[in-house]
């Protein structure tokens, strides 16, 4: 039963580690100046997406996440570089990725002073020429 368990654990582990890298290397993918949505590159089925800033109070985010992503989510918010998107599905975490601000996009415009926007899996982006996402206006 012990080997079962640890058996599980790192499949389920090296899995989330790959939907994590998948959604970096497909926003890096995105041409400046270009529309897109997040569903297009996180194929996960997920409906709301809650992008945390740096430096903010993870605590307070009303949904699910395990102890485990907390604790990640908690250092990650203390270095600047980076943007953390939860992607979750009724409330329920279904993945994540702390995304390079400088390198790969930077989500920290959106929202304006609100530490952890959430949007629909619908809303459309625009990134700029200095990889800068911003919501998106018909």
């Amino acid at each position: 039963m012990k080997k079962i368990s640890i058996i599980v654990f790192v499949v389920f582990s090296l899995t989330c580690c790959s939907k994590v890298k998948e959604i970096d290397l497909n926003l890096s993918k995105v041409n400046s100046e270009t529309v897109f949505r997040l569903d297009t590159i996180n194929t996960s089925d997920w409906n709301t997406l809650c992008i945390v800033k740096p430096y903010s109070q993870v605590d307070s985010i009303k949904y699910d996440i395990p102890e485990s992503v907390l604790r990640k989510l908690k250092n990650e918010v203390m270095i600047e570089q980076f943007c953390s998107l939860l992607f979750f599905k009724d409330g329920q975490l279904i993945n994540y990725s702390f995304v390079h601000r400088y390198n790969v996009a930077d989500f920290l415009e959106l929202g304006g002073v609100d530490n952890c926007p959430i949007y629909s899996s619908t809303q459309e982006y625009k990134l700029t020429d200095k990889r800068v996402v911003i919501e998106f206006e018909k």
